[in-house]
């Protein structure tokens, strides 16, 4: 009896333990899926997200919203799973008077992507009052409302609907949709039970079918009356009826909804339920009462999750006495996805695991009476050895995996019998599901790199803008034009700062933001912060106090940019939320922990509103604020704390704060950063490195060839190089000229500085037929620096690539200059000494905004005769350029000539400091393959830019 009685106990243990295991396989199988799912709604949110924020900056004009939106929708990664998508205003909105003026775009049966304008048709109900339309006005948060599922008129195949709801001030204005393809959604739902044995569905929120392992069995076939309508599928209640045997497994499907399963007492009144409920019954003619009333609970729930966070979602767990399409009983999984209230069902027979118990039960049952024959302690140690001591150790390693953080502990797989196939079935599983969250992460990069384009799209518009609106405020206003002007400009900034911010932090998500390692002095970078800061506060007659102790070396290698950006943050919102007192920032550096570094402490104190202590947990959120009403009183995006502490605890440091509500708040931030080894000085001489410094003139007797085909770059150039000490200067207007200079020249040149975008040859050509001829001819290796306009990291690798040695950016900065020739040229043959003066110490403050007179006199040093030449060389330039592009507008010159033009009085335009008309050049070089209205417009801009320039020359010089 003893023996039957262990045997039956085993047999139980091993039981339990598989059907355990089935149904962790079954959560594993099903997050898989969502996760899957999720990657296609994530996709179709952000676009939706994306054209619905576009919708809302964009002009009302229909060629804008033509020419921008089909751009997201028809996006590559997108292309095979997005169906179609556009902009439904509310009426009057887009144009007075004009009730629907809907932009739709979706695609034909060869997957072309086209314009409808149907939906326009003053006839029928109109789109206002359609099922993906309406609950959108009452959604609680800003996410997205998924229609309920439908069959593509073209496909034929399920398809689902996103919906944005776009507000002005919170009133609500329309919506962005994107339509969703579910195609192939089944397939991949039974390839991934083949592991596991069975089959599995998806139902969407009114229990309608949107797959099933039997088609037919799901369609309403015969009873419809169309082909859409024959392949349209039932819900869950006409399968019950026309099969029984499903009804216990609907029973459970049914009882398992996210309002079910989160309870529907969420703190809102029934009364306002009710009365969301009437209004959406009322508005759509497509939505009955009962689903009226469930959409209700559905969109005004609180606290629901938007985005689609990645968490393993837990599903319900039901065992059914006969199953319709296996016909045994079996294991039901019930996964609900939050945010739409599908529900997605794995059912496997039970058989699957009652077969590896079998297995396992026989082979005990012959190892006991073996050994209960020969003696009753060989039955124990046999029980011990081959069923116990693994079972125990494989439970002591998941029980570890369950604490054992990021580190995953395997099982072993060498076991010959089923506890080593069990080990390897877990081992697979578990590494599948490591896999699965990597793409998880993955999938998230790719969001902050799809957040990162989207910031910097946008931000090129909004430059010109800026650009444009500060030349419009140096012609003739009135007081009441000039105020509009002001207006919209500020408006620019502060949409400019906000698409800045977005970029950094997107690039933080990323991971690809660099922190610099260079000396700086700690006490001249905050007084910096100071200064940028002071009249900001002195505005809202706030003093601005500034306290430094240094008890170490305050001469340090860190990321000042960085450092001054995290302290300009704090005291810009320490200002921004005080309405009287003051500010005070205190800086305290003391010795390090460890050698070699000190400890800066920064306290940013004020004497404002303070933070309410409900609202600290959301401080250093994104996108959050103390509470709503901040943000409409105050202002800012919720951003900057966020981007704050990511960048100190890049940096290994710490940020907190203590905060009394109507007395004030103090942020403290802790640093830890390395000791200079030489003394950084606090004064002018060390920020400007060639300003009244000596320096060993290395340079006297090298040779360098300069590159270029702009006049006022080469003039610009050559007299930088000469402030620095060459003598020995070649120059070339493109790289067919500079490679018969390399063959011409005796020996070789010391150096090479070399534009890459020119006529004839570019300088990435010229380059590696440099780098050839080296070879051919046994020449040492020149060092060839690029000096160009291209100031993108990308730029850079290419001009690595051709075989450049380093990289300068234009506008050139003399320093900047001089510090990247000195790594490359080295005097073998002078000990002479030589002043090198700095170019660009005058700085002309009262210079009109028509030219930056600071970048001109870098050149000058105030000499009028050189400006007078460096002009006139430019007004040169300007004309001939000017007269390519006019050429183009009349047809007499390609759209390469175009864009050359344009490049080239782009560079030119930058180097004497026109900035304004530098932006022209640069919009006119993008515009290069777009319309000729556009084209005739900037011509007509540049050309009153140029007559503009030379009039202010004209008048400077009298």
């Amino acid at each position: 009896m003893l023996s039957f009685a262990i045997i039956f106990i085993q047999r139980q243990y091993v039981l339990n333990f598989l059907e355990e295991k089935a149904l962790e396989e079954h959560a594993l199988t099903g997050n898989r899926f969502i996760k899957h799912l999720n990657n296609r709604l994530i996709i179709a949110e952000t676009l939706a997200t994306n054209i619905a924020k576009l919708g809302l900056i964009m002009p009302k004009d229909e060629s804008v919203f033509k020419s921008h939106i089909p751009a997201i929708i028809n996006l590559d990664l997108a292309a095979n799973v997005i169906a179609g998508g556009g902009i439904w205003p509310e009426p009057d909105w887009f144009s007075s008077g004009v009730e629907r003026r809907s932009f739709f775009w979706g695609r034909n049966n060869e997957g072309v992507l086209e314009y409808y304008d149907d939906y326009n048709d003053p006839k029928g109900n109109g789109y206002h009052h359609e099922e993906w339309y309406v609950p959108s006005r009452y959604m609680s948060n800003r996410g997205c409302y998924w229609s309920r599922s439908y069959v593509d008129p073209y496909s034929f195949q399920p398809m689902i609907t996103c919906t944005i709801a776009m507000k002005e001030e919170e009133k609500f204005i329309g919506v962005s949709t994107i339509d969703l393809k579910l195609e192939g959604i089944a397939d991949l739902l039974q390839e991934g039970m083949k592991t596991i044995g069975g089959y599995a569905f998806i139902i969407d929120r009114n229990d309608k079918f949107i797959s099933f392992p039997s088609q037919k069995m799901v369609q309403l076939g015969e009873e419809g009356k169309t082909e859409i309508e024959k392949r349209e599928y039932i819900d869950i209640n006409a399968l019950t009826k026309r099969n029984s045997v499903f009804a216990d497994l609907a029973h459970e499907v049914q009882a398992y909804t996210v309002l079910q399963k989160a309870g529907v007492d969420d703190g809102t009144s029934d009364s306002y339920i009710a009365d969301v409920s009437r209004k959406v019954d009322e508005d759509s003619y497509q939505i009955d009462s009962a689903e009226a009333e469930k959409i209700a609970r559905f969109v005004i729930r609180k606290n629901e999750s938007v985005m689609y966070s990645g968490e393993v979602i837990q599903p319900h767990h039901v065992k059914i006495p006969n199953d319709i399409i296996l016909g045994e009983p079996s294991y039901a999984s019930i996964f609900v996805l939050p945010h739409m209230d599908w529900r997605v069902v794995l059912v496997t027979p039970e058989t699957v695991i009652a077969r590896y118990a079998d297995k396992m039960f026989l082979k005990i049952t012959v190892i006991t009476l073996f050994a209960l024959a020969i003696v009753l302690m060989g039955f124990f140690i046999s029980v011990q050895r081959i069923v116990v001591a693994p079972l125990n150790s494989i439970i002591r390693k998941l029980r570890a995996n369950s604490s054992a953080g990021e580190e995953i502990v395997y099982l072993d797989e060498n076991s010959p019998n089923e506890i080593g196939q069990i080990s390897k079935w877990y081992n697979t599983r578990t590494r599948e599901l490591v896999e699965s969250k990597k793409d998880a992460e993955k999938a998230n990069l790719a969001k902050s790199d799809f957040l990162a384009n989207i910031s910097h799209e946008l931000r090129t518009p909004m430059n010109g803008i800026i650009g444009l609106t500060s030349l419009l405020l140096d012609t003739p206003l009135d007081d009441e034009q000039k105020k509009y002007v002001d207006a919209v400009l500020m408006s620019g900034d502060s949409l400019l700062l906000l698409l800045n911010d977005i970029l950094d932090f997107s690039k933080i998500e990323a991971g690809e933001l660099i922190l610099e390692e260079m000396p700086f002095n700690l006490r001249e970078s905050m007084q910096h912060v100071v200064n940028l800061m002071s009249p900001i506060a002195s505005r809202k007659r706030i003093v601005l106090n500034f306290k430094y102790t240094d008890m170490a070396s305050s001469s340090l290698i860190g990321d000042p940019t960085r450092i001054g950006q995290i302290i300009t943050n704090l005291i810009g919102n320490a200002v921004k939320f005080t309405e009287k007192g003051h500010v005070t920032l205190e800086v305290l550096v003391e010795k390090g922990k460890q050698p070699d570094f000190v400890t800066a402490v920064f306290r940013i104190a004020d004497t404002g509103i303070g933070i309410p202590e409900n609202a600290h947990g959301l401080l250093f959120q994104k996108f959050s604020q103390a509470d709503s009403s901040t943000s409409r009183k105050f202002g800012g995006t919720g951003l900057g704390l966020a981007i704050s502490k990511n960048l100190v605890e890049m940096m290994g440091g710490d940020i907190s704060f203590k905060s009394v509500v109507g007395e004030g708040t103090t942020f403290t931030v802790v640093l830890p950063l390395k000791a200079a080894a030489e003394e950084v000085a606090f004064n002018k001489k060390n920020r400007l490195p060639l300003q009244e410094q000596q320096t060993e003139n290395i340079f006297m007797t090298k040779k360098v060839l300069l590159v270029d085909d702009h006049p006022v770059n080469i003039m610009f150039a050559e007299k930088l190089l000469r402030k620095i000490g060459f003598k020995d200067i070649d120059k070339a207007e493109n790289g067919v000229q500079a490679l018969q200079c390399v063959n011409e020249v005796e020996g070789s040149y010391d150096l090479i500085l070399m534009d890459c975008q020119m006529p004839e040859m570019d300088g990435f050509e010229a380059s590696q037929n440099i780098r050839s001829l080296e070879l051919k001819s046994g020449n040492k290796r020149t060092p060839i620096i690029a000096m160009t306009a291209h100031a993108m990291e990308k730029d850079r690798d290419m001009c690595m690539k051709a075989g450049m040695d380093d990289y300068i950016s234009k506008p050139v900065v003399p320093e900047k200059l001089y510090s990247v020739i000195k790594q490359w040229v080295a005097d073998t043959s002078s000990e002479q000494k030589s002043s090198c003066a700095a170019a660009g110490e005058q700085v002309q403050e009262e210079a009109v905004s028509v030219v930056d007179m600071s970048r001109l006199l870098l050149f000058t040093d105030g000499d009028m005769e050189q400006e007078k030449m460096l002009v006139d060389v430019f007004l040169n330039v300007g004309r001939s350029s000017l007269q390519t592009l006019e050429e183009h507008i009349q047809g007499r010159a390609s759209n390469e000539d175009w864009k050359m033009a344009s490049h080239k009085l782009k560079g030119s335009a930058s180097q004497i400091g026109a900035n304004g008309l530098a932006q022209m050049c640069a919009a006119a070089e993008a515009e290069n393959l777009g319309s000729m209205d556009k084209k005739k417009s900037l011509v007509a801009d540049i050309t009153a830019s140029l007559e503009g320039i030379s009039r202010f020359f004209e008048s400077r010089w009298v």
